[in-house]
């Protein structure tokens, strides 16, 4: 009978109860038996009398060399072989897994044992693929995103060529999640995480570090061929993203990192360019981009200490507001002036804004950092007014304070606890942040300006807007940027761009004022340009309240 010559009848049907394929072998290797699993999985119904049988079950059908299977290594041997995994080409194109276990006999024979492992390989597969991959965007995560790394730098070492490494973080992520919730925050990053990966090469690695981190390995890219991926990367988070209705900007702060210029390990590289993204997020985010530089390095233990001193200043009023006052050029008096925070720290002495508004941006303290900053100056301004001065204050406002829904509640507590009106209050927004997120800013402005409190565009000229633009927003002041200021007497296109402003935003109806004035010749010629008012040094330095009488 086919599939049961020369065996034992009990034999016979134990092999053909159980689940594997089983083939009996002589000491020949010529096959003697086969239970209808081994026939089904070969889809041939006669091994018997074969000498290939084995073969014909575990491959494609070509004969293998007799090393390749466990049942001639036991035929040759006599000694048990297990645990052999063949893939096999089935007649539809797909790939089966086979395990083929082979034990000698004391007659002399061998019984193979052939069972489908290819389920349990594809769920092995599939668990090793979701253990290094990102469940929300299905990005490669952190730890396969390092392996990646080091094979790039292994690779770059052996072929002595260069590799970026680039870091990046979204900016307004958290508003996000606290206004629309965490449906949309993760909404918004699906969506972004496909924008980004449609922007790099095959060659390239993208993951998702967590939170709203991302990174890329770009093998054999220089610092040139680099700026051009983040223009890219840049450039396909311009468009607002959908959430359920809701149009939402975020822009993104990237470092930058390169092999071997700044590490030669991974564990280096990943340090450098993460300090380097939170010099650019320092710098106020709007898609900023830094390349690591030896010196930041020296600031990034600084990085991991200043949130817990800095909620310990705020606790314990370490913060001092200097006022440069910002001059009329008509009359050469001041009618405002400009709050600049410092924080007097008690061992570092007066620490800059640069040193720690970044921080608390990204650990919640920036809303207490605001509204500290914001009474300070209401009640000092409402001293001068008690003193008789008309001096009227401007506070700068963080992106991330624009975009907070309680910032107008927490604006309007200040200025009735100080009695003010909204009037004796200016805010000043740089022009990158309005345009991480037009719609809500412009809501958010609409209502500051209806409680009466003067608005103005600093930094203008630097970021992606326009007057046409300004237009639709409630403003009265633009501030020219000290960089165009700064060379006007030097450089022809900053004095264009120095009149051009000045032109358009008095036929849009906003005041101009320049920043950064250092010197006579400058300020003659702002003057003469017609612009409104200014400040810098060359008028007056920041200093503390009591001096600006």
């Amino acid at each position: 009978m086919a599939g049961k010559a020369s065996i034992d009848p009990a034999f016979a049907a134990a092999y053909g109860a159980v689940g594997c394929g089983v083939i009996v072998q002589d000491a020949t290797g010529r096959v003697i038996y086969t239970n209808e699993t081994a026939r089904r999985m070969r889809a041939e119904q006669e091994l018997i009398g074969a000498q290939d049988g084995v073969e014909r079950v575990v491959s494609t059908g070509a004969a293998l060399a007799d090393a390749d299977l466990p049942s001639a290594a036991a035929l040759r041997t006599r000694t048990a072989v297990r645990g052999m995994v063949v893939g096999i080409r089935v007649p539809d194109g797909a790939i089966r897994w086979r395990r083929v276990d082979a034990v000698p006999t004391d007659d002399g024979r061998v019984v193979t044992t052939v069972v489908d492992v290819s389920e349990q390989r594809e769920a092995e597969r599939a668990l090793r693929e979701q253990a290094l991959r990102d469940a929300l965007t299905q990005l490669p995560n952190r730890a396969l995103f390092l392996d990646r790394l080091e094979h790039g730098i292994a690779r770059a070492k052996r072929e002595r060529t260069v590799l970026s490494l680039l870091v990046m973080d979204l900016d307004s992520f958290k508003e996000v999640n606290d206004t629309f919730g965490h449906h949309a925050g993760d909404a918004l990053l699906r969506q972004v995480a496909e924008r980004l990966a449609r922007c790099v090469r095959r060659s390239d690695s993208i993951a998702r570090l967590g939170g709203d981190e991302f990174a890329f390995v770009l093998p054999n890219t220089n610092e040139i061929g680099a700026a051009v991926v983040v223009r890219s990367l840049l450039g396909a988070l311009e468009e607002p993203f959908d959430l359920s209705g809701q149009s939402v900007s975020v822009g993104a702060s990237v470092g930058l990192a390169l092999f071997p210029r700044h590490g030669e390990d991974a564990d280096a590289l990943m340090r450098r360019a993460e300090i380097a993204m939170y010099t650019a997020k320092r710098a106020g985010g709007g898609s900023a981009t830094y390349t690591f530089e030896d010196e930041l390095d020296e600031r990034s233990p600084h990085l991991l200490k200043v949130v817990p001193e800095l909620r310990d200043a705020l606790e314990h009023d370490e913060l001092a507001l200097l006022y440069q006052p910002i001059v009329e050029l008509a009359t050469r008096r001041s009618e405002r002036v400009e709050a600049l925070v410092r924080w007097r720290h008690p061992t570092r002495g007066l620490v800059l804004p640069a040193d720690f508004v970044a921080a608390a941006e990204r650990s919640g303290l920036a809303r207490q950092l605001f509204e500290k900053t914001l009474r300070i100056a209401l009640s000092e301004c409402a001293a001068w007014r008690a003193a008789g001065s008309e001096l009227r204050v401007n506070v700068n406002i963080s992106t991330r304070n624009l975009v907070d829904p309680e910032v107008v509640d927490v604006v309007a507590g200040a200025l009735s606890d100080t009695g003010l009106a909204g009037e004796w209050l200016g805010l000043e927004i740089t022009e990158a942040m309005l345009m991480a997120d037009p719609d809500r800013s412009l809501r958010t402005l609409t209502r500051l300006h209806g409680m009466g409190v003067y608005l103005a565009v600093d930094d203008f000229g630097t970021g992606y807007s326009s007057l046409a633009y300004l237009q639709r927003l409630p403003v009265q002041a633009v501030k020219i940027d000290r960089s165009f200021v700064h060379d006007m007497t030097r450089d022809e296109a900053s004095l264009a761009i120095v009149l051009a402003t000045s032109d358009l935003a008095h036929r849009l109806g906003l005041r101009v004022v320049a920043e950064g004035v250092e010197d006579a010749e400058t300020l003659d010629r702002l003057a003469r340009a017609g612009v409104d008012a200014a400040q810098g040094h060359h008028l007056a330095r920041p200093m503390p309240a009591a001096q600006l009488a």
